[in-house]
Order: structure tokens, then C-alpha cells, then sequence
């Protein structure tokens, strides 16, 4: 069965800009319709109806009237099943982080005299039109909906907000921050950009990822005056290339990627060696774990790397030296009863039990 939900705001006589969306759920679940065309400064829903018509070309009914039930729905045993959900915080905040680091995520629209954050839920929808996973359910982190790796990486604040630990380009998506209380349900979304950094060994690459499309602008930038250098730019990434390794080792310090969300209008600069260098991190913390090769959180694999290949050269010289003085000293003692040996060997003595014995000597 399909539903169709039209929208009207009180506030105006004509609709303008209509949007159709379909939404299909089982029999005797819970659904949330949402108000894709909500405006700003209300006050619970005053400037909101809802109606409802079971079929095309049937007189739609009024549900929801100035943000309150109507008389209608009530007259027809709707009531005790519908609520307006007074969504707040629907002012999109962005936040960006690059690979690696950790984030926390504020919840905006947090209600007081909370225990444990226990009418707190946290919802991440990937892209449009995915259904939305539930993080966590009234203050925990939902472990059976979500993966165990995912859900260690997952921390709720003490003020209900959320953190995430080594940050990837999978965990890109929109957040909600859902609260709850008797007869109102809010919420607050954050939408998370990630910025990836590659090193490779003539190139820097610089890209973002996004929800729901590209709205960054990413660019590089030099620090001083450097030649013979070629430039691209792509939707939502930049590479630089130099002509030989050398200068690109020489150049790393004087290099800054620019990512620019065009929507909110932040700006941030990514050295490629540090973090963000804007004085901004937006609640994030570097965890030293970044995709990147360029980074002091790279040198720490290599000298990890270089310091097990020391030990296992310097062990395996013990052993190869052991192993020779063994085999040299068990030589020596061979070549000492070989040389007693063969000292007796000038006479053997064969004897006889009986009266007589006789001697061999051999040449």
C-alpha cells in the first residue's frame, strides 16, 4: 500500500515547491513521517498541519492542525496513534575531520535531568534514502544492530554527545541526536565530512568525502614561492605533483590543502605533515592512526617497522655467530679424537684366550 503525504503550512495559501516522498512500512510498526519543508521559529509545530487522503481523488482530512491533533482524528480513533514530533536543531552543522582522528559529535538539542543519557538516542543515515541505524538507544551503544569493530569506536559523553575513535571514510554520513519526553520527540543533525590525504612518491592528493553529494571546495596551497609544480583540481579533491622526489620532500612543510564547505562557509587547512591548522579542531582529537604516509602519525609504523627488523637482524647475527662457534669447537674436538685415532692404529693386538696370542702389525 502506498502512502501519499501532502504538507501544508498554515502560514501560506499556496504551495509552493511540493514535495512528494513515498514511504513504505509493515503492518503494526512504527513510522516517522518527516516535514522536509519545515520552517524555522516555531513554537511546537504552530505553523504545521498535516493532512492525510487514503486515495487519489478523495478530500484529504486534517491530522494535525497548528501542531495539535485535530478534532477529526480524534473523532476517528486516530489520536491515541499519532503524535507531532517537534523536531528542533533541523539547522544543518557540518563537521570535518581528517582520517584517523577522533570526533566528537555535540548533541545540540540535549534535555536536562538525564540519567546516563537514557533519553538520548543517536541515529547515522550513510546516504539519502538508506534507512537510518540506531548507534545508540537511550544512552547505550546499540551492539546488536551495528558491528563489534564499529561499536568500539563508539563513546557517549557525559553531556550525551558522541565519539568516534579513528575516524574512516565509511563513518562519512548524516548523525541525529534524537531526544525524548512525554509527548515531544527532538532532534538535532550533524553531517560529517571526512578528508582523506595520499603521499605517493612525485604527488600529494587531498580529497573529501561527503553526504548526499559534493559541497566542498578543495584546493592546495603553498606557504612560499615554489616552481615547476602541476596542479589539478577535481570535485571535492586536489593533487599536486613535483618533478622529481626530492622537491616534494623538500616542499612538504610549504604545503596546506584547503577544504572549503560551501554551505556554512568553514574553512580548513590541512598541513600535509600536521593536523588541522585553522585553531578550529571542532571538539575532534588526533589518534595517530591517519591514512596517510606524510604525517607524524606514518612515522610511527616505520619506526615500529624498523626497530622489529633490528631485532630480528641483531637475533638472527646471534644466532649465526653461535652457530658457527658451536660447529667450529665441535670440529676441533672431532679432529682431537681423530688424531688419538689414529696414533693406536699403527698396531692392533688381537688376543686369544688360549696360550697363545699373536701380533699384527700393519703398514
Amino acid at each position: 500500500m502506498s502512502l501519499f503525504v501532502i504538507l501544508v503550512l498554515l502560514f501560506t495559501e499556496a504551495v509552493s515547491g511540493l514535495e512528494e516522498q513515498s514511504v513504505t512500512v509493515r503492518v503494526g510498526d512504527e513510522v516517522t513521517l518527516p516535514c522536509k519543508n519545515v520552517t524555522k521559529d516555531q513554537h511546537s509545530c504552530d505553523k504545521t498541519a498535516w493532512l492525510y487522503s487514503p486515495e487519489e481523488g478523495v478530500i484529504s482530512e486534517w491530522l494535525v492542525t497548528h501542531g495539535n491533533i485535530s478534532k477529526t482524528a480524534i473523532s476517528k480513533g486516530y489520536s491515541d496513534r499519532l503524535r507531532v514530533a517537534a523536531v528542533s536543531g533541523l539547522e544543518e552543522q557540518s563537521v570535518t575531520i581528517r582520517v584517523g582522528d577522533e570526533v566528537t559529535l555535540p548533541c545540540k538539542n540535549v534535555i536536562k535531568d538525564q540519567q546516563s543519557c537514557d533519553k538520548t538516542a543517536w541515529l547515522y543515515r550513510q546516504e539519502e534514502g538508506v534507512i537510518p541505524v540506531e548507534l545508540v538507544t537511550l544512552g547505550n551503544i546499540s551492539k546488536s544492530a551495528i558491528s563489534r569493530g564499529y561499536s568500539d569506536r563508539l563513546r557517549v559523553g557525559e553531556d550525551c554527545s558522541l565519539v568516534l575513535k579513528n575516524v574512516s571514510r565509511e563513518d562519512v554520513g548524516r548523525y541525529a541526536c534524537r531526544q525524548f519526553k512525554p509527548g515531544v520527540t527532538t532532534e538535532a543533525r550533524i553531517f560529517l565530512s571526512v578528508i582523506n590525504m595520499v603521499n605517493q612518491e612525485v604527488m600529494f592528493y587531498c580529497s573529501v568525502f561527503t553526504y548526499n553529494g559534493c559541497r566542498h571546495t578543495v584546493q592546495w596551497q603553498y606557504k612560499g614561492s615554489m616552481t615547476d609544480v602541476h596542479t589539478v583540481l577535481r570535485t571535492c579533491s586536489a593533487e599536486v605533483t613535483f618533478p622529481a622526489p626530492l622537491q616534494k620532500s623538500n616542499s612538504e612543510e610549504q604545503l596546506v590543502c584547503n577544504v572549503t564547505d560551501n554551505k556554512s562557509g568553514q574553512t580548513h587547512l590541512w598541513d600535509v605533515n600536521l593536523q588541522s591548522s585553522n585553531g578550529n579542531n571542532g571538539g575532534r582529537k588526533p589518534s595517530g592512526k591517519q591514512e596517510t604516509t606524510g604525517g607524524e602519525s606514518s612515522t610511527k609504523p616505520a619506526l615500529i617497522r624498523s626497530i622489529i627488523v633490528s631485532v630480528g637482524l641483531l637475533g638472527l647475527i646471534i644466532t649465526v655467530v653461535t652457530v658457527n662457534i658451536w660447529t667450529r669447537t665441535e670440529v676441533k674436538r672431532k679432529l682431537k679424537k681423530h688424531d688419538a685415532v689414529n696414533e693406536d692404529e699403527g698396531s692392533v693386538h688381537y688376543e686369544n684366550c688360549g696360550a697363545h696370542a699373536a701380533a699384527v702389525r700393519l703398514h
